[in-house]
């Protein structure tokens, strides 16, 4: 069964009453919330708590200038503000980027912050959308199957998982599936991206080639055949929440 996820920041706090109510209405199963680092209020999650609601975390990124496994990130403050999201929300899994460095020693460090069967180590494109001088680690085969040695849990980006291909000179549509295959994922984050850019980018599903599409529904599907899995849509925040519900039917639609 596939189960669909929700995804929000922790400052979108206008959409939350909506994200709940999308769920108890069964047009979303769960939400994943991405961690912007800024001071926490638990009452202004609160509602999640009272409603049962099911969540899942993305941890902070090079977005706002934090690299989860940096050996000389000293930003200590930050780390303390997510296990205070972990501690109160409780979430059933947590989304990584494990952004620039190679050193596995480091990572599993780091890991030690969490419960590792909590810890969905995602893929990376080789190129950053906003570090323009650096070159991501974790983003083709050789690399990220070192990941299987110390973390069963793996995070499928299909919008990395493209612009990684590009940067390979490889197609995407193999490319893909050879990562899928290698890693066995059990969580999917998709969106709309354009073919021709080597970066992560966050598009509509319609605004993609629709053969793309098409094989990534495909596969999703085959494997629901055998086990329940989690997609996120990563898609463009309009119209609060509408626009996510769009990017959901047209899914489905395919």
């Amino acid at each position: 069964m596939i189960k669909y996820w929700l995804k929000l920041w922790s400052t979108n706090i206008e959409l939350f009453s909506e994200a709940v109510q999308s769920i108890k209405d069964w047009k979303f199963d769960f939400i994943e919330l991405y961690i912007v680092p800024k001071e926490f209020k638990k009452e202004k999650f609160k509602i999640f708590k009272d409603n049962n609601i099911k969540i899942s975390f993305h941890l902070p990124h090079s977005a706002h200038l934090f690299n989860p496994i940096d050996p000389n990130n000293n930003s200590e403050e930050i780390w303390k503000i997510v296990k205070l999201y972990i501690d109160y929300l409780h979430p059933f899994q947590i989304v990584l980027h494990p952004e620039i460095w190679n050193d596995i020693n480091i990572l599993k460090k780091r890991l030690k912050y969490f419960n590792n069967n909590k810890i969905i180590i995602e893929n990376m494109p080789k190129k950053s959308s906003i570090l323009r001088d650096v070159t991501f680690y974790w983003y083709n085969l050789e690399q990220i199957k070192k990941i299987k040695e110390f973390s069963p849990n793996f995070c499928f980006d299909f919008a990395k998982a493209k612009s990684s291909a590009l940067s390979q000179w490889l197609d995407i549509i193999d490319f893909s599936n050879d990562l899928i295959n290698l890693m066995n994922p059990n969580y999917f984050h998709i969106s709309g991206f354009l073919e021709n850019t080597e970066v992560d980018e966050h598009f509509d599903l319609w605004e993609w080639d629709k053969k793309m599409i098409k094989f990534l529904k495909e596969k999703l599907v085959d494997i629901s055949n055998k086990r329940n899995i989690f997609v996120v849509f990563e898609c463009r925040k309009k119209d609060w929440i509408l626009n996510d519900l769009k990017n959901l039917k047209y899914f489905k639609s395919i």
